[in-house]
């Protein structure tokens, strides 16, 4: 048996190729999903994505490092949000104010 089988065979083992694999693939799509949302609906870029994707990995290591790593989650974007965010800048966008400022 070769190193990458014995990986291999570790990974599967353990899970973890599962549970990054589900990360990956269910999670990612979404943190980028939200902000190109938001910045199509407004026609200029509001939220930067590579921004969203440096503050949900800092709040996973977080979450992470205070939990011992006992609770695996991914802290990430809400669709839950689009709705509240997009009248916060309605109202500020009314009143004068930039995109940026506003968010």
């Amino acid at each position: 048996m070769n190193r990458l089988e014995q990986w291999w065979i570790l990974l599967r083992k353990n899970g973890i190729l599962s549970i990054a694999l589900d990360h990956f693939l269910a999670m990612f799509p979404a943190s980028v999903l939200v902000p190109v949302l938001i910045n199509t609906h407004y026609g200029q870029t509001v939220i930067d994505i590579p921004m969203v994707l440096i503050a949900n990995a800092v709040g996973t290591m977080l979450f992470l490092i205070i939990t011992k790593g006992k609770l695996p989650i991914y802290l990430g974007s809400s669709f839950a949000f689009i709705g509240l965010t997009n009248y916060i800048l309605a109202n500020y966008i009314d009143k004068g104010h930039g995109y940026q400022e506003a968010y």
